[in-house]
């Protein structure tokens, strides 16, 4: 009998992040969207797909999105794709009304757009879609969730990773947070958040009160403190895959997470450090890092901040491909590509390695621990690699933020996870 084919030492993965479609960005076609059933909705918008692509200041059309896709499917083989939320636009209930559409017919119309956006992104990789969802996938309203609602079983029941899974099925109707097998790493899992449920920012349509009071963000914490037990007895590891990361917000300098929830999470964390591989995040659609800390301050998990495809924010689309070690799961290296939308004809091209720009060996807490501590000591002089974690941040698009006055806020962002920590540290800086 031949022996099984050995698995490569090192495979990739897809990140992907807030891709933000906006299925009305052309007005004339929404009459149609609304009559047809989602998997009609391909043939109705392939048309669009030589527009030009949307640019700064707006979410992605038809176009962008497409060619986001198709460039990143020419870098495989990966082994599977870790997107990490905002599926749908911005305002995307006012947008919808100005074209033409009802208040009645919304709901409907946003879950076929999110179930479009992973059935698109399932064709064109051909592999696993790790899915987080984020504060604008919603038929309600930014950051508006309720739990249990058609909205999650049927994204959930399109989306393969979670209806393979019953388990799975069953908390992502819930919550839109679930459990599932890494494919590639034996005895590693992802754990994937709902982490809007722990924003400051979180509403419950019928339920105005303080977040940490409400049910759904407390189901998840309780539902993530059970796997987590569980996992460190089975003696496997999970990596985190969310929306929202933990931590301060570099702009408004608040945490990103309600108080209460920020605490438990971190306690979790300093709990059952060896128990977390790594973790994923989006949201602010700049490409950055985190390092969470153990209990004693030493580095503990590295977390990715992957750039959105959504140009809205002023940056450049952007996409990674990571490198990992296929037995312990261990981050080697990131490799980035983006899009520069000043050019008449912008065209996907290769931005960065990390590893060669950092200097760096890999992409684990210890080395992320370092590199903020280089960034920090060059921030009046501008060094090199201060200009490129700047140029870097905003996807080489001009007017960076990390690199204007504010710079000490984005690095002191990496390390600290306390309001009383990051104001030390910015003040600290020359």
């Amino acid at each position: 009998m031949p022996s099984a084919p050995t698995k490569p030492a090192v495979q990739n993965a897809l990140l992907i992040s807030d891709v933000h479609f906006n299925p009305v960005a052309d007005p004339s076609l929404l009459q149609q969207l609304i009559k047809a059933k989602v998997d009609q909705w391909e043939s109705i918008l392939q048309p669009t797909a030589s527009q030009p692509w949307s640019s700064y200041g707006s979410d992605s059309n038809y176009a962008l999105m497409t060619a986001s896709f198709q460039s990143a499917a020419q870098n495989k083989p990966f082994s599977l794709v870790i997107f990490t939320g905002d599926i749908l636009c911005h305002t995307f209930k006012p947008q919808f009304q100005g074209a033409g559409g009802t208040d009645a017919q919304f709901p409907d119309f946003a879950a076929k757009s999110a179930q479009f956006v992973v059935m698109e992104m399932q064709k064109a990789f051909g592999v696993p879609v790790v899915l987080a969802l984020g504060n604008n996938d919603s038929p309600i309203w930014d950051y508006q969730m309720v739990p249990n609602s058609p909205f999650f079983s049927e994204l959930g029941s399109v989306t393969d990773t979670v209806s393979s899974d019953p388990t799975a099925t069953k908390t992502f109707a819930e919550g839109g947070y679930y459990l599932v097998k890494n494919p590639v790493v034996a005895n590693q899992d992802f754990a994937v958040l709902n982490t809007v449920l722990w924003s400051h920012k979180y509403q419950d349509p019928d339920d105005k009160s303080d977040p940490y009071t409400k049910k759904p963000g407390q189901d998840q914490m309780t539902w993530l403190k059970g796997v987590m037990k569980s996992e460190a007895a089975a003696g496997r590891k999970v990596s985190f895959v969310m929306h929202i990361g933990p931590g301060l917000d570099p702009w408004g300098k608040d945490l990103n997470w309600h108080q209460s929830f920020e605490d438990d999470f971190v306690s979790l964390v300093q709990q059952y450090a060896g128990s977390i591989a790594t973790s994923f995040y989006g949201h602010t659609h700049m490409d950055d890092f985190r390092v969470l800390p153990a209990a004693d301050g030493s580095p503990a998990v590295a977390m990715r901040n992957t750039p959105s495809i959504s140009p809205i924010q002023g940056n450049n689309p952007g996409y990674s491909i990571m490198q990992f070690d296929s037995t312990s799961g261990d981050v080697q290296d990131i490799v980035s590509y983006y899009a520069d939308l000043t050019q008449t004809a912008p065209t996907w091209t290769s931005e960065y390695d990390f590893n060669t720009i950092y200097h760096t060996k890999d992409y684990t807490a210890a080395t992320l621990q370092t590199l903020p501590q280089t960034i920090r000591s060059q921030g009046p002089t501008r060094g090199t690699i201060f200009k490129d974690y700047a140029r870097y941040f905003k996807v080489q698009a001009t007017g960076s933020s990390a690199g204007g006055r504010s710079w000490a806020n984005f690095s002191c962002a990496q390390t600290t996870f306390t309001k009383t920590d990051f104001q030390g540290c910015v003040a600290a800086q020359p």
